[in-house]
């Protein structure tokens, strides 16, 4: 009889990223990954994933492959402080990281088998004061980037269609579009 291990793949922060969004496209109207904001309200902060409902309510997730990207992230300014998200969550592999250790206010999703539903392992605070004019950023940077910069400007009426970009922004009711990742000159 011979025992064969079976091989566990690594997760990776591609893999975390994908995940976060299916979730949050579960309950969000519009989800946005790895997309900075432009103009004068960047603060550095590129979210991994952000969803908005269809108010103003959003969800940031961070999403850490490794303990000591976590510990690393999570001195960030904007991580204690004014950072986006309304919740905010980071989103690391079973074991990475522990409740307790995400900064005030904060929650920890975990990924655990491959399940596209995270596990909650602590809720976050709501949180009172966030960047909201980066979140704008964000968002009016995805349809310029959709829109192509027309001069007459972004009028949406198509819900999908193909590009070859990376970024992915989610639609309700599960349509994905790929949002062009350069950035406007």
């Amino acid at each position: 009889m011979s025992k064969t291990k079976k091989k566990v793949k690594k997760i990776t922060h591609q893999d975390l990223i994908e995940s976060a969004a299916r979730w949050l496209r579960s309950f969000n109207a519009v989800v946005i990954t790895e997309m900075s904001g432009s103009g004068g309200w960047n603060s550095g902060e590129i979210p991994d994933a952000i969803g908005w409902d269809d108010g103003s309510i959003t969800t940031l997730v961070e999403c850490k492959a490794s303990r000591s990207d976590f510990l690393t992230d999570r001195k960030k300014p904007h991580r204690s402080g004014i950072g986006m998200g309304t919740r905010r969550y980071y989103f690391t592999p079973e074991g990475v990281a522990h409740g307790w250790e995400v900064p005030p206010g904060w929650g920890l999703l975990e990924y655990k088998n491959k399940v596209w539903h995270p596990k909650i392992v602590k809720h976050p605070l709501q949180q009172q004061f966030k960047n909201w004019p980066h979140e704008a950023s964000i968002l009016c940077s995805a349809l310029r980037r959709i829109g192509g910069l027309r001069k007459e400007g972004v009028s949406v009426k198509v819900y999908q269609w193909p590009t070859k970009n990376t970024a992915t922004l989610g639609v309700k009711k599960g349509l994905a579009l790929k949002i062009n990742q350069e950035e406007e000159k």
